[in-house]
């Protein structure tokens, strides 16, 4: 079992080693709490990746780097600022929120 780095993907054998490391992505690096399922999904627009170190390195078509979503992968997905339900977390993440904006996914 290891433990990774939300920001940058990397792989470390220990919590220890993994905060007191410095990331390339700037400051330290920080636990990842998600599952590890070998599906990774970005928390902005739903796309799905193979691993986590892929998803953290390319960019999001809704602005920056892909975020990884650490919530239940199992679905319903529900919008935190007005509660919807939705049956995957792509149709979230582009649908239109009735409270402005993009819905974003409750974790």
């Amino acid at each position: 079992m290891g433990f990774y780095c939300k920001k940058c993907g990397q792989q470390f054998n220990d919590i220890y080693g993994l905060t007191h490391a410095s990331c390339h992505k700037g400051g330290y690096h920080e636990l990842y709490t998600g599952h590890e399922s070998g599906t990774y999904h970005c928390r902005k627009c739903g796309q799905q990746f193979s691993d986590l170190y892929g998803l953290t390195h390319a960019m999001c078509h809704k602005g920056g780097e892909h975020e990884p979503y650490t919530g239940n992968e199992m679905g319903p997905y529900h919008c935190r600022k007005c509660g919807q339900q939705f049956s995957d977390l792509y149709g979230l993440t582009h649908a239109m929120c009735h409270k402005g904006g993009d819905h974003e996914p409750l974790e």
